[in-house]
């Protein structure tokens, strides 16, 4: 597989100075992608929002070289959310064999990327840098509507507070990586076709054992369409 496999690089926010850093280094090794952690940006003080503006060199840089900024399901703090309802440990802390059933209904997997999205728009990043890319891997998209929902309450109430819709914003740019389980239809519906992924990372979720079983997944959708989330928007 050498040839067609890139790694994607790692990189954390808590300072900006050496995130930028590792940016460059990634870059120079010829990274076409890199990951953060859909989570809030830990801090010496205290954690912030990954729009705060002190971050803004390091979204300009991402812009500039025109990558995806891959938002990929991470530990991101939120098994404190599930420990204060139960005492327990939460999935994040590797405990996958528990029951409780609690853990899937408080939305582990959708809260923490949909907040991360949230904090991105709302805090203005795709505003200040036009050509950023943000791509959702391993989260599903069962997220997706009840966020765009939210997006225009938000955006009805409080239409000042943003340089444009944020529903908008969202569909310009951020990728979904849906699972097979998912309503792909909807999906490229209401976000469009073009910013759909496909996903074959078995045996992780959203993988299947035979990866091009995803197409049957996509029936009903055209061959332009097909093209698209099976190749070409990751190429694009």
């Amino acid at each position: 597989h050498e040839g067609p496999i890139f790694g994607v690089p790692l990189i954390t926010l808590a300072d900006t100075g050496l995130a930028i850093q590792e940016l460059e280094w990634a870059l120079k090794a010829g990274a076409r992608c890199i990951g953060i952690r859909p989570a809030p940006v830990p801090g010496y003080r205290s954690s912030r929002s990954p729009g705060s503006p002190d971050l803004d060199p390091f979204w300009a840089r991402c812009a500039e070289a025109k990558i995806f900024v891959n938002l990929h399901l991470s530990d991101s703090g939120y098994d404190a959310h599930y420990r204060r309802w139960s005492g327990g440990e939460g999935k994040e802390n590797g405990s996958f064999q528990k029951s409780d059933p609690l853990i899937d209904m408080l939305d582990p997997m959708g809260r923490p990327i949909s907040d991360m999205v949230s904090a991105l728009i709302g805090h203005g990043v795709p505003d200040r840098h036009s050509d950023i890319r943000f791509v959702s891997v391993e989260n599903g998209s069962s997220w997706v509507q009840p966020m765009l929902r939210t997006f225009k309450k938000v955006y009805g109430q409080l239409p000042k507070s943003f340089a444009r819709d944020p529903v908008e914003t969202f569909r310009r740019h951020f990728f979904v990586v849906p699972f097979y389980e998912d309503d792909i239809r909807w999906l490229a519906d209401n976000l469009g076709s073009n910013r759909v992924l496909f996903g074959s990372d078995y045996p992780h979720a959203e993988g299947l054992g035979q990866p091009l079983d995803f197409l049957h997944e996509l029936k009903g959708f055209d061959a332009s369409e097909t093209r698209r989330i099976m190749s070409d928007n990751m190429q694009g």
